[in-house]
C-alpha cells in the first residue's frame, strides 16, 4: 500500500510512529525499508501496519511493527481485533521474523499483550515507562492537580516575561540542537533521533502528520525547547532541553504548559510525557511525575510466533545485532 493511501486510512488514529514521514525516515536511518500492510475483514480494512523491513543475508527479511498494528474502528478497538491482526501477521508472506513494539496507548485500552495468542515475549525486552496525563478536563483543575512544587515553578516562570513560539519549520527544530548537545554532554547520554532527524521529519510531513517545536525565549535568547508529536489521542514528548539561564527562569515549566494547551486546542485528550527512569535520570523523573497522571509500563517487544526454522534463525540474528550494535 502506498503511503498516501495509508495516511488516508489512518486519519487521526494511532501513534506518530505509524505515520509515513516518520516511518520512512526512521527506516532509512537504520538501513531498512518502510512498507504498509492493510488488513481486511469482510472486504473492509480493520487494521493497518507499517512494516520496517530489513534484509538479513542468506536468511531473508525481518519486520518491525512499531506502535502497531493500528486498529481502524471508530471507537477504541479491543483485544479481539488486535488478535485478528496478529493472526494475519503470522501468515505474512515474504517475511520471516516479525516483531511488535507495543503502542503505549494500548495500556489505556486494557490490552494485555502477554495474554495475546500468537505472541512471544522477547528474552530481554526493552520496556517503555512513561506518564500518561489526561489533559481533556477543565484547565484550571488540571493545573491545580500538579504537585505544589511543580505548580510553583510554573507560576514563577510565567512572571518572568518569557515568550513561547510554536513552529513546524525545520529551522526551528535545528535551533534546539545546541541546547540538546549541551544536555547530552552534561548528562553523558546519546540521542539516536536528534533535532536534525526530527527537522527532516517535519519537512517531509504531509496532511495529518504533526510535529511541532515549542521554544521559550527571553530578550531574543533561546532558553528552552520541546519537540513533540501530535497524532491520534496523544501528544508525545520526544525531545526537550533547557539552558542554564532557562533553568533559573523555569522556562521548561512554561514550555510544558504551552504544549498542553496546544494539544488541547487540537482536540487531543492525552499527553505522553516520554520515557522516565527514576534511577538513571532521577531529576527528569521527578519533573514528569509531579505533573500527575498514570504511570504506565509497556510489556516490551513481542515476537509474532511464526512456523518454521527460518523465523527462529532471523530472530536470533536480530537479537545478536541488537546486543552488539
Amino acid at each position: 500500500m502506498e503511503p498516501e493511501a495509508a495516511l488516508g486510512l489512518l486519519g487521526n488514529r494511532g501513534s506518530w510512529r505509524q505515520y509515513p514521514a516518520y516511518a520512512r525516515l526512521a527506516a532509512e536511518r537504520v538501513g531498512s525499508e518502510s512498507r504498509y500492510l492493510a488488513m481486511f475483514r469482510d472486504g473492509t480494512p480493520f487494521a493497518l501496519a507499517n512494516l520496517r523491513l530489513k534484509a538479513i543475508p542468506l536468511l531473508g527479511r525481518t519486520a518491525l511493527v512499531s506502535h502497531g498494528p493500528v486498529l481502524l474502528g471508530d471507537t477504541a478497538s479491543g483485544p479481539d481485533d488486535l488478535a485478528d491482526a496478529i493472526g494475519l501477521l503470522r501468515g505474512l508472506e515474504g517475511v520471516g521474523d516479525v516483531m511488535i513494539d507495543p503502542d503505549p496507548a494500548w495500556c489505556l485500552d486494557g490490552i494485555d499483550l502477554a495474554a495475546m495468542p500468537g505472541l512471544e515475549p522477547e528474552p530481554a525486552p526493552r520496556h517503555y515507562r512513561s506518564i500518561h496525563l489526561d489533559i481533556s478536563g477543565d484547565l484550571d483543575k488540571l493545573r491545580q492537580a500538579f504537585a505544589p512544587k511543580w505548580r510553583g515553578h510554573l507560576n514563577r516562570g510565567e512572571r518572568e516575561g518569557l515568550e513561547v513560539r510554536v513552529s513546524d519549520r525545520p529551522a526551528d527544530f535545528l535551533a534546539m540542537a545546541p541546547l540538546l548537545s549541551d544536555l547530552t554532554e552534561r548528562k553523558g547520554f546519546a540521542v539516536a533521533q536528534d533535532c536534525a532527524f526530527f527537522a527532516r521529519v517535519a519537512e517531509a510531513c504531509t496532511g495529518g502528520e504533526t510535529f511541532l517545536v515549542h521554544s521559550v525565549h527571553r530578550d531574543g535568547e533561546l532558553l528552552s525547547a520541546h519537540i513533540g508529536a501530535y497524532s491520534g489521542r496523544f501528544a508525545t514528548y520526544l525531545l526537550g532541553a533547557t539552558s542554564a539561564r532557562g533553568r533559573d527562569l523555569r522556562a521548561a515549566y512554561v514550555a510544558q504548559w504551552a504544549v498542553i494547551q496546544t494539544a488541547r486546542n487540537r482536540g487531543i485528550g492525552w499527553y505522553d510525557l516520554g520515557g522516565i527512569d527514576p534511577v538513571l535520570n532521577e531529576n527528569v523523573y521527578h519533573f514528569k511525575v509531579r505533573m500527575g497522571g498514570l504511570d504506565i509500563t509497556t510489556p516490551g517487544g513481542m515476537a509474532v510466533a511464526r512456523p518454521g526454522l527460518r523465523p527462529r534463525l532471523l530472530r536470533a540474528a536480530r537479537r545478536l545485532y541488537q546486543r552488539y550494535r
